[in-house]
């Protein structure tokens, strides 16, 4: 049980990689913690949340209501793999002033 807070606690605070392009996500592991920064051109929603591309990244943002469409924004998240696509997972989404 102390190894999971332990584990837990790293990754809480962990620096994200920042990371510029789809292509640059090319060799993180599953669950690594980045941060890209961007303007949302492309924005679609379900009964989940929603999917926005930033830089051409795919963010996926469960629990998210609000379009940021043509808004730049910033994201803390999490890579993962869907379908053999490296997408990323919001942990935190920021308008940018």
């Amino acid at each position: 049980m102390l190894g999971i807070f332990i584990l837990a606690g790293i990754f809480y605070f962990s620096k994200p990689i920042v990371v510029n392009g789809p292509d640059e996500l090319e060799g993180l592991n599953d669950n690594q913690k980045i941060f890209v920064e961007g303007v949302v051109d492309e924005e679609k929603f379900n009964e989940k949340g929603s999917a926005f591309y930033i830089k051409d990244i795919r963010i996926i943002c469960r629990g998210c209501r609000e379009s940021y469409l043509d808004l730049t924004v910033t994201v803390e998240g999490v890579v993962e793999k869907y379908e053999d696509v490296l997408e990323v997972d919001a942990l935190i989404v920021k308008k940018s002033v």
